[in-house]
């Protein structure tokens, strides 16, 4: 039995993931349309079935208007677009159809689960298509296949950011709940010196300036040639592969009712990538850094016995 797909075969799509988009932005148009906004960078692209793409662009424009939203003012913009000798209105499935989005969802604070399932199919086809192109211009020939498989893996690379980008985006209000809520944390933890998820550089200076190095958090160590950035570098990745230091709760209460932290410390894997350095040449410092060794001894010929076991 082939395993060939059919021809006639329907793009990915969830027309009840649609229809839950749509009636949120019916129950809250200010809040949903505006994380609809934020996520769906292209439009009505995102959604599958024409009604819901009607729907989806009168919506966004009457937001962008500041018209209210409802099915009272909705019904007659839809009514006076005509297109081909229908209106908007019918094509958007009719007032009975329309009305009942509003009742496919509970509420509107769910939008961003169905804006991921959207998401999700709304990049299934992106992918499906370009594949079919790559497909396609394969067999017409003409690019040797190493600069074809090179540009496919950068397209496809820039496909994954748009979707990474695109699904991870949220409203200011939900950063805004994590920010307090990161500062009820800190403020029930008391006084430690490396925050909860904060990793120590193993320098104590540098904590102080940094607090640590914490998630999702990007450093630069910047100076002059021979200044010792990468040395810099090193150390920190020897002390966290090695003497990785960060903070975790007790399960236990102080005087004051709030929760007891700890410092902890333990090995922590760390992944290098270097554009100037070979690997060997990063496992030679680490190997150094963790004997306590000069490199230079052995590279002159003047390494000792004592050196020797200590690299042992």
């Amino acid at each position: 039995m082939s395993s060939s797909p059919s021809i006639d075969r329907l793009p990915p799509h969830s027309l009840e993931a649609e229809q839950a988009v749509l009636g949120c932005c019916l129950l809250d148009p200010v809040g949903a349309l505006d994380t609809c906004a934020a996520r769906l960078r292209d439009g009505v692209a995102y959604f599958y079935d024409l009604r819901h793409q009607l729907l989806y662009t009168e919506l966004a424009e009457m937001r962008r208007e500041g018209v209210p939203i409802n099915l009272v003012t909705l019904a007659p913009r839809l009514r006076d677009r005509v297109e081909h000798g229908t209106n908007h209105l019918e094509k958007a499935g009719g007032l009975v159809y329309i009305s009942t989005l509003a009742d496919s969802v509970p509420t509107a604070a769910n939008v961003d689960y169905y804006l991921g399932q959207l998401l999700e199919k709304h990049n299934a086809r992106r992918l499906i298509a370009y594949c079919t192109q790559v497909v396609s211009k394969t067999y017409a020939g003409g690019t040797p296949a190493r600069e074809a498989i090179a540009t496919a893996a950068l397209d496809l690379s820039a496909m994954l950011d748009d979707s990474s980008a695109a699904s991870s985006d949220k409203h200011i209000s939900a950063h805004l709940d994590e920010v307090v809520d990161e500062m009820e944390e800190h403020y029930s933890r008391g006084h430690v010196q490396m925050p909860p998820g904060y990793l120590s550089t193993g320098l104590g200076h540098m904590d102080k300036i940094t607090t640590g190095l914490a998630p999702t958090d990007l450093f630069m160590l910047g100076g002059r040639p021979g200044a010792g950035k990468t040395t810099l570098a090193s150390e920190i990745i020897w002390r966290n592969q090695y003497q990785c230091q960060w903070t975790r709760k007790t399960g236990q209460t102080g005087e004051n009712g709030r929760p007891l932290w700890e410092p902890v410390q333990g090995q922590l894997p760390v992944g290098v990538f270097s554009l100037e350095m070979s690997g060997k040449s990063i496992a030679r410092r680490l190997l150094f850094r963790a004997a306590q060794v000069h490199a230079g001894q052995f590279k002159q010929g003047y390494a000792t016995d004592g050196d020797i076991k200590k690299l042992a």
